[in-house]
């Protein structure tokens, strides 16, 4: 049985250091669920912004709090319908490359290389910063350019990533239709025999040939792919809990509290709190408590 397997966590992390030596910037990976901040393979440097200058200008309280809230907002509003790389200009004065990973036409995250100065750029941060700013990189048009085209070609080796390695496909033609299936209707009642005959197979046979191709059972794997898109809406600080468990098919919010337990070990109320805490963004929104 053939499976594909996009790079593990470690050979990632030791991929984003060796990237960050060769463009001589900072290379960070943030995808949407922050999963990063909680593996072992990676070392802060790979998902928080480390250089000089942004720690310094973290140190003060209230501008930790913009970078933060610039980071997490200004990202996803930005990137909803932008596949290609950016530039973000931040509020203390410096540029960095964007590049948004999306899978399955969802973002998934992004990949970002700086900070830097552009050429011919003025100082327009805080004065208590300028001397971390006059170190950072000067980078012209051409060396933008073409550090962007080398973080694109790098972030599409991270689509599919995940810690649960949810990007294999299926070698058989069968089982990849009822993956089509389950993805067009994640939001109904699947019933493993409603995509068997989907499939042309009895329950049975279907049960095991998805079984044998996938490593799960069918409704185990529903039942992941509503908690992984979950994951990503509850990273979203625009999104409503209430409102994500309905999208998504489960009966009421208790249960889909119970599935997601079932699948992270945390409530969908913790896992938006442990994301705040990785990014700095305060979890306290009107719009995740409604």
């Amino acid at each position: 049985m053939h499976r594909t397997y996009a790079p593990q966590p470690e050979v990632v992390a030791r991929a984003l250091s060796e990237l960050s030596r060769l463009v001589g910037l900072q290379c960070i990976w943030k995808p949407i669920t922050m999963w990063t901040a909680k593996n072992p393979a990676f070392q802060e440097c790979h998902y928080h912004h480390c250089s000089a200058f942004c720690i310094k200008v973290k140190s003060d309280p209230e501008r930790f709090k913009k970078c933060a809230v610039q980071e997490r907002e200004s990202l996803f509003h930005d990137s909803q319908n932008n596949p290609e790389p950016y530039l973000k200009r931040c509020h203390a004065g410096v540029t960095e490359i964007v590049v948004p990973i999306f899978e399955y036409g969802d973002i998934a995250g992004w990949l970002l290389m700086g900070p830097f100065r552009e050429t011919g750029s003025q100082f327009s941060g805080y004065a208590a910063t300028r001397k971390e700013w006059t170190r950072c990189p000067i980078l012209t048009k051409a060396e933008i350019e073409q550090k962007m085209a080398v973080a694109k070609v790098f972030a599409s080796g991270l689509i599919g990533i995940s810690p649960r390695g949810r990007n294999f496909r299926p070698e058989d033609a069968r089982v990849a239709k009822a993956l089509g299936y389950v993805k067009d209707h994640i939001g109904e009642r699947l019933l493993a025999g409603t995509v068997a005959r989907y499939c042309g197979l009895s329950l049975s046979r279907f049960t095991q040939l998805f079984s044998n191709q996938m490593g799960l059972s069918f409704t185990d794997y529903v039942l992941q792919e509503r908690v992984h898109l979950a994951e990503k809406f509850l990273a979203d600080p625009f999104r409503i809990k209430a409102d994500i468990a309905e999208e998504l098919g489960f009966s009421d919010q208790s249960h889909f509290t119970r599935a997601f337990k079932k699948v992270t070990g945390l409530t969908p109320g913790d896992y938006q709190k442990w994301l705040a805490a990785c990014s700095g963004v305060s979890p306290e929104r009107k719009e995740h408590n409604r």
